[in-house]
């Protein structure tokens, strides 16, 4: 006598349609590719946030400072941290305007002789 466990449509054991189904890589692949996409319509593109150190020009310290203090909105997909695009865009309009704390270097060259000018600049205070 052979028994089943459900009808096509699990009217048979309720529980049946109910329990998760095994997930597979492709399946959670195509999770974490619509939670990104569904971010991504909401707040724009998702930025990781090491790549914050060379759009800014700025440490890794002074990143980790504008995540804990807010001024950048952070989304976590997968277990990994992006920055939405929004807030980034707000955040460099702020500065801008409020003449904050970052200059965006135009090249590495650009950024040795702003450090050689605040290097002298101290020098010359210690005179």
């Amino acid at each position: 006598m052979e028994r089943t466990l459900t009808h096509a449509d699990g009217a048979e054991f309720a529980f049946v349609a109910e329990t998760p189904r095994r997930s597979t890589p492709f399946s959670r692949a195509w999770a974490v590719i619509k939670d990104m996409q569904q971010l991504a319509s909401k707040h724009g593109t998702l930025i990781p946030s090491n790549l914050l150190i060379p759009i800014l020009g700025v440490t890794k310290q002074r990143v980790s400072i504008l995540l804990t203090e807010g001024k950048l909105h952070v989304v976590a997909v997968a277990g990994k941290n992006y920055v939405t695009e929004s807030s980034l865009t707000d955040y460099i309009a702020s500065v801008k305007d409020g003449g904050g704390h970052i200059q965006l270097p135009k090249s590495n060259l650009d950024a040795f002789k702003r450090s050689l000018a605040l290097a002298n600049s101290a020098l010359a205070e210690n005179k």
